[in-house]
């Protein structure tokens, strides 16, 4: 019989916190960036407000439908014709982060918390744009800041735990995503991260029923399944492992990871042309 020794190495595929943050920045115009909170009490006339107001507000709504260059264009405008309001720079560096455009992000963002201070958000925005040009520790900084300011936004959390997990920090990672499990016990992707670092640290049975959790909030798809079925191998769960790999490749049949899966759990179970049709996928 094939030895339960051998070493299988994990393929999980762990979602990208930063890429998930992008989208929570589609909040932009309805939290602190409410165009009802788009003053700062410098005073200016109430024609040119108003023309400032029309072009944040159009950004914004470019923004929305991935009219980026529009959106940069008309939030340009709204910061020219009204240089003192932070939400038009949070604006814009909102739209930069979700063009790849890092520095610039960065540097609007900064801009807008010199104006305000006091803005959680923005302090995310900032982070996550630091953390995607490898800043790691201003990223944390950024976040931990958020997290003073809002001690219940998920958001930073979740970012700050995705940051230490990169810093090789997997203790501090698991401690702001249990805050964010907390906060948020019925989101899916919190436990699907901690789920992530439990799998980091070899602790399978706390994976396990993370990813269990997952797939009872919401319906599973064939990551989730997949990082199941990794789990499962290590557990010794071969059947429930092949059943995961089968249950991802029907949502995707072209799943190399799933393959892999499949394949090392026949190879366990001495199916090794079974295996070897798998692992050739």
């Amino acid at each position: 019989m094939l030895a339960r020794s051998l070493k299988y190495s994990s393929r999980l595929l762990w979602h990208g916190t930063w890429l998930t943050l992008l989208a929570a920045c589609t909040h932009v115009g309805q939290s602190d960036t409410s165009m009802s909170r788009f003053s700062t009490g410098h005073l200016e006339s109430t024609e040119v407000k108003g023309e400032a107001d029309f072009y944040t507000a159009r950004a914004v709504s470019q923004y929305r439908v991935r009219e980026y260059a529009g959106s940069i264009e008309d939030i340009s405008r709204a910061i020219e014709l009204s240089p003192q309001q932070p939400v038009a720079y949070t604006t814009r560096a909102t739209v930069k982060l979700q063009m790849g455009d890092y520095t610039g992000a960065i540097a609007d963002a900064s801009e807008s918390l010199r104006l305000n201070p006091n803005q959680a958000d923005t302090y995310v925005i900032r982070a996550v744009a630091k953390y995607n040009l490898m800043d790691y520790a201003g990223s944390v900084y950024d976040t931990t800041e958020a997290i003073r300011l809002s001690p219940t936004n998920v958001l930073a959390y979740a970012n700050r735990a995705g940051t230490k997990r990169k810093m090789g920090d997997p203790q501090g990672a698991l401690e702001d995503l249990s805050c964010m499990i907390t906060l948020a016990p019925n989101n899916a992707w919190a436990y699907l991260l901690r789920g992530a670092v439990h799998v980091d640290v070899g602790a399978w049975a706390d994976a396990l029923t993370d990813y269990n959790q997952v797939i009872a909030l919401q319906s599973a798809d064939a990551d989730v399944l997949t990082n199941r079925s990794n789990v499962k191998i290590q557990l010794g769960d071969l059947h429930g492992a092949r059943r995961d790999a089968d249950a991802a490749l029907s949502f995707n049949p072209q799943h190399a990871d799933a393959y892999v899966n499949r394949g090392w759990a026949k190879l366990l179970q001495e199916d090794a042309h079974g295996a070897i049709t798998d692992l050739s996928e």
